[in-house]
This record gives structure tokens, sequence and C-alpha cells, in this order.
């Protein structure tokens, strides 16, 4: 018998079988063994609105059942047909007892989606139930309503459904049932508002993001770090920060930034502070660095601090900063203090624990990162000065890692050995070091497909460098074209037994 044919046979026994488990579970099996091409040639000529009354069961089981089979026969169904067709459905699941009923309803959404978000706009029925999910009990389907919600920011029709009177009374309303609620909804309006300057200003339109900005006004540290947090996503984007700046709450948070020593609650705050100032100074470097002294002062102290939690966000605000030139140049001005933290860098490489020698390394690797159109004489000098002010003979200490067995911090070293490789003065330091030829060249040193691809990008980095002939020779540069034609997981021993049968 046919698929179509059985899966007919299977539906029209299920409505009247004493084992409706056991039908359940045998169409299930049926479907997962059908190719995707032939179900979906297959689910349009097929009724499976016995499995949907089989949602309204009490069994668990049988509920659980019904799910997987209507996923798998929806999800070969094309996206706009799903909403076109079972528009009414959509919505009953959306507000379905059970979670697992929920979560299928959801799934269809997000494939929809997935596939075009602007299909989703033509059915502000199904949007107004999605909105009321924010509230659900199960923090799980709350999230993923959000997600699919905040999708609908990336189109016009979108905002348009979205924002509409009954859904902003709706969203209202959803608001006040809680605070958890409230923010539910906050991290929506801002994870649209990240999509585009124009869902941001109807975001703020609707006046949600405002409200947001005002709750760090309440005198209640959850809620403000809370606020913090999500406004500090908002800060990444350049559109986001211009209006943070115009509502006041750049200024707000320098001026937390000063009351931290009277304020011991405030320190609660920090990281997120230290995140959103950092933030900031990706896109204007000179400003930050220049014109907030108690940011700057806090993130260094803290490089050297006895908390780790702080520390941490302090070595990665400083590589963040420092991933621009522009941030680079900015850092610099800082003199000492600079000089100092990068010194602090060097001997948590060399002496702390594993977690901040990760996200030390990674720091430092984006201070001395600078691509070759990047490479004035300045600004290569300003790298080597930075790797040598870490400690006495940073290349070696850096080397030495590579080659103990701990493959996180390995990598780590590997990625800032391939910053090393794009400018002249890391080349000479490779040349110099006696043994280093003969380790890059030899495959034997990585046995993980991890550490071979990230072996593989420092050869590929030298092989294309316009210096590599002249800091290594042109015997070295033969050997590493030929490692970079090769591949990273090329094994001579294979090739040569392939070779010898043909």
């Amino acid at each position: 018998m046919a698929t179509a044919g059985k899966i007919s046979t299977l539906l029209d026994s299920l409505s009247n079988s004493n084992d409706q488990i056991a039908v359940l579970e045998s169409l299930n099996t049926l479907l997962s063994v059908t190719r995707p091409q032939e179900l979906s040639q297959i689910a349009p000529n097929v009724s499976f609105d016995v499995v949907f009354d089989c949602l309204s069961s009490e069994n668990e089981e049988q509920v659980q059942l019904a799910c997987s089979t209507l996923s798998k026969f929806l999800l070969a169904c094309d996206s706009s047909l799903i909403l076109r067709s079972f528009q009414g459905e959509l919505i009953n699941w959306l507000s379905h007892s059970k979670t697992a009923v929920r979560r299928l309803g959801l799934d269809q959404l997000s494939n929809v989606v997935k596939t075009n978000e602007e299909t989703l706009a033509g059915y502000p029925d199904v949007v107004f139930q999605l909105s009321q999910c924010l509230a659900d009990e199960r923090l799980e389907v709350a999230q993923k309503a959000g997600v699919i919600l905040a999708s609908l920011g990336k189109s016009t029709p979108g905002l348009s459904v979205l924002f509409s009177d009954p859904l902003k009374k709706c969203l209202n309303q959803v608001m006040m049932q809680s605070d958890p609620i409230r923010f539910r909804v906050y991290k929506m309006i801002i994870d649209m508002s990240c999509m585009s300057t124009v869902a941001m200003e109807k975001c703020a339109e609707s006046g949600i993001l405002r409200q947001l900005v005002g709750e760090m006004q309440r005198d209640d540290i959850l809620v403000q770090l809370n606020c913090l947090e999500m406004l500090s996503d908002l800060a990444q984007e350049e559109h986001g920060l211009a209006y943070l700046d115009k509502q006041g709450i750049v200024r707000r948070f320098e001026d937390m930034m000063s009351e931290l020593q009277t304020n011991p609650l405030a320190n609660f705050l920090l990281p997120g502070l230290m995140k959103f100032f950092g933030g900031l100074a990706r896109f204007h470097p000179k400003e930050v660095c220049g014109k907030f002294n108690k940011f700057t002062h806090t993130v260094f102290e803290n490089v050297d601090g006895g908390d780790h939690t702080l520390q941490g966000v302090a070595i990665d605000t400083v590589g963040f900063i420092g991933s621009t030139v522009e941030g680079k140049l900015a850092l610099e001005k800082l003199g000492s203090s600079m000089d100092n933290c990068l010194q602090k860098f060097g001997n948590i490489i060399r002496n702390s624990m594993s977690e901040l020698r990760t996200r030390t390394l990674q720091a430092v690797t984006s201070l001395v990162m600078l691509p070759v159109e990047s490479q004035t004489t300045e600004l290569l000098k300003l790298t080597e000065r930075w790797f040598l002010r870490l400690c006495p003979k940073p290349f070696e200490v850096i080397w030495n890692i590579t080659r103990q067995p701990f493959i996180d911090i390995r990598h780590d070293c590997y990625r800032l050995l391939q910053a090393l490789a794009l400018q002249p003065w890391g080349q000479k330091l490779m040349n110099e070091t006696a043994g280093f030829h003969e380790f890059m060249l030899d495959r034997s040193t990585e046995s993980s497909r991890e550490g071979k691809e990230a072996k593989y990008e420092i050869i590929k980095t030298l092989a294309v460098s316009p210096t590599i002939i002249e800091v290594f020779g042109r015997p070295f540069y033969v050997r590493i074209m030929e490692y970079c034609n090769q591949g990273a997981f090329y094994v001579r021993a294979q090739a040569d037994v392939a070779f010898e049968e043909g």
C-alpha cells in the first residue's frame, strides 16, 4: 500500500479505535520515515481533523503524541497555507490549557515568520492571541511568543498590526498583571527596537519604550538592574544610543557611577553600567574615554579587583573598546592607566584561573588585532608596544600555552597568534622563536577538529601576508603555501596509500 493510503487508513481508524495511543504511535512513526518531499505532496489531500480532536483529550500521553503527529504534518505544509487554513485552530492552541499544545501553536508561527514575517501581519487575531502568551505561566512559552512578536518589527505591515489600537491595548493589559510579565513585554520591545530606527520609533510612539526608561527612576534596585540590562542592549545600536542620549539616560547613568561610593546597593548595577558605557565607547571612544572619567577609572580599577564577576566585565570592556582603531587611539591617550592595565592583563594570563585567562586572552586579541588596511606606522608601533607591555617575553608565554593540553585556552592563544601573524612585528617574534617553524608546520600537534581549524587560520593568515617572504624567507613561505593548499585536515599517510592503490 502506498504511503498516502497507509496514512489515510490510520486516520480513518483513529476516531473509532479503542487504543488511540497505539494508532497515533503508528501514525507518528509512519510520518517520521516518510520523505519530506513525499509528505508535502500528501499533506494537502489528507484531513487531519481527527488528530486535532485528540488535543482535547485528558490523557497527557495522547496529547503529546497528537502534538508530535501534527507537528510533522504541518511541517510539510506551506507556511502561508497553515495560517490560511488553520487560523482558528492556531488561536485555540495558543490559549490551550496544556503546555504541549501551546508549544505546538508557537512552533507553527515560528516557522511562518522564519519564512516571511509579513505573512503573520495579515492575521491580527492570531497576533492578538500571541500577545496574550506573554503572560503565560510557563516562561518558555512567553519567551518564544516574545521572539515571534519581535520579528514583526522587521516589516512595516508587522509594525502596523502590532501597534494598532487593539494590540496596544492588549499589551498594556498584559503589562499590568505583574512586574515579571511587564518586563517580558519590555524585552520584546527592546529586541524590536534594536532591529532598526523605524522599529524603535514605533516602540517609542507606543509609549512602552519611554515607560521602560522611566522605570530607572524607581527606588528598586532589582527593577533598575533589569532596566539597565535591557537599555545596555539598546545602546549597542547607534540609533538606540542616540535615543537614550536624547532621553537623558546617558547622563543619568553617569551620575549613578558617581553614586557608587555612597550607595552600597548601587554596586549591583556596576556590571551593567560598565557594559552600557563600553557599548557607548564602541561608537564614540574618544568622547567616552575623555569625558566619562569615572567610567574609565572604575573599569581599570576592577581589572585588578577582588570580585571576579566585575573583573571579567572590566576585562571584556577594555577589549571591546579597543577592538576598533578609534578605540585603540582613545585608550592610548589614557597613558599610564592603560599601561598598568596591560601589565595586569599579562599577570592574569600567567597566573589566574582558567575563565579569567580566557577572557583576558580574548581582550588582548581585540587590542592588538590590526587588519592590513589599517596598518599605519603609528598603529603598528602601538599594537607592538601594547603586546610587549604585557610581561617579559610575552610571545614565549603565549606560545608555551599553545602547547599545553587545555583545549579552550589553547584555542584563544591561537586566535591571538593569528592577530600577531597579520603584522610584521608579530611575524618577527614568531621567526625569532626557536622551534616555532617546526611547530606550525607539524600537523600532529592538534588532534581535535577545532584545534586543526584554529591552527589552520594562522597558516592562512601567514600565506596571504605581504611581508611573509621578507620576514620568514622563501623556503618557509613555500611550505606554508603547501600546508594552506592541502587544507586543515590533510593526512599524508592516507594520500600516499591512495596514490599507490591508483
